[in-house]
């Protein structure tokens, strides 16, 4: 989350990510780290977002929406990710819990965000490390963002993925594999 928050600050400093209500803190600190600045919409009792308080909740300031989906389980991620082509806002997918998930049966969970962040020590046996896939073209890369990745884990975590057929797709992961 730290770097996609570096990535979203790059293309609109000084706004805002909404993010859920809920959840363990961990995906806070990274923002904030970032310098992000945060505004948080209503989840509900079944740790669905609230459309409508999200709908509400964006104003001018706002540069993206994290959409977390939790347990392993789908948001409303086609009206969230229309809600945010109309509004000319990223997207972020929270995919701490949904590695190789899928969504109406063929849409992979992380493909629906401009960016996705996984977290491999919560769906393998990795101690630690996570994956940030770029869907969007329009971000680009330079040294900078590669300075705190640790590469070994990078590539522990790429050749895990490859040797289950996951298809590894995003800029950031092949530079980190290059710049090594």
């Amino acid at each position: 989350l730290f770097h996609a928050t570096k990535l979203i600050s790059s293309k609109r400093d000084g706004k805002i990510i909404l993010m859920p209500s809920y959840g363990c803190g961990s995906e806070l600190e990274p923002v904030l780290k970032a310098g992000g600045k945060v505004r948080f919409y209503r989840v509900d009792k079944r740790m669905k977002v609230d459309i409508r308080d999200l709908r509400n909740s964006i104003d001018g300031n706002i540069a993206a929406i994290h959409v977390t989906h939790y347990n392993g389980f789908p948001q409303a991620i086609h009206e969230i990710r229309d809600l945010c082509n109309q509004r000319g806002l990223y997207l972020v997918e929270d995919c701490a819990h949904v590695l190789r998930s899928v969504c109406d049966s063929q849409f992979r969970m992380g493909s629906f965000g401009d960016l996705a962040v996984f977290s491999m020590r919560k769906t393998t046996p990795i101690p630690d490390g996570g994956a940030l896939v770029v869907n969007n073209s329009s971000f680009q890369f330079d040294d900078a963002h590669l300075v705190s990745m640790d590469i070994l884990k990078t590539l522990r975590m790429v050749q895990y993925l490859l040797k289950r057929n996951w298809a590894v797709q995003s800029p950031l992961l092949y530079a980190g594999i290059t710049k090594v």
